[in-house]
């Protein structure tokens, strides 16, 4: 199916955000899971959608549900009209007013390919990247064969922004399918599993090694 992603972006509001804060991104979530996808699922796609976006440029994301309403960026399901699976809006570029995100939550029942390009496509307007003509880049506005992660010109476009990555994707590893989840991304294969040596996430879901 394709779907179309939109972003709710004021011409005067599309600042991304300021170096004091960029480094510490605060992220929080109220969905408890997407249609069609297990809390489990809902969140390890959140998750590999923020990873992906660390690889390739200086942002680093804070997950923590339980802080929503000092969070950054505002995670929700809506009921979203005319095909569109993802709506993002900015704050003016100031740490303090929170950006949203927001998911669809109507009869579609999500994969996980789609929670991943959707989630990590609006994560991107929410730093401030707008839609690009460029077919097969994670900004094109439609998820017809879209990727899950930055492509070329998304990280050019990230990293005239935020600097370059310090994080390094790991060698690939063989994912148990049970547990686990893996996933391309330039210059390497991120691996995602339960770390069991870790309590529970603030607010509920589970926290993952990468």
């Amino acid at each position: 199916p394709v779907g179309f992603i939109e972003a709710g972006l004021d011409a005067n509001a599309t600042k991304p955000f300021p170096r004091s804060c960029y480094q510490k991104i605060l992220v929080a979530s109220k969905i408890k899971n997407l249609p069609g996808l297990t809390p489990e699922q809902t969140d390890l796609a959140m998750m590999i959608a923020m990873e992906s976006i660390e690889a390739v440029c200086g942002v680093n994301f804070i997950r923590d549900d339980s802080r929503f309403n000092e969070a950054n960026i505002r995670v929700t399901l809506a009921d979203l009209k005319r095909g569109t699976l993802g709506l993002a809006a900015l704050s003016m570029g100031d740490c303090a007013f929170p950006h949203t995100l927001k998911m669809d939550g109507s009869s579609r029942r999500w994969t996980m390919e789609f929670a991943i390009a959707v989630f990590c496509h609006e994560l991107l307007h929410n730093l401030g990247l707008w839609h690009t003509s460029t077919r097969g880049q994670l900004m094109f506005p439609s998820t017809n064969g879209s990727p899950q992660s930055p492509q070329g010109e998304d990280i050019a476009r990230l990293v005239i922004l935020y600097g370059e990555s310090i994080r390094k994707p790991k060698a690939p590893e063989a994912p148990n399918p049970a547990t686990e989840y893996s996933m391309k991304v330039p210059g390497g294969t991120m691996l995602f599993r339960p770390d069991v040596n870790k309590p529970p996430r603030p607010g509920g879901g589970t926290i993952w090694n990468v």
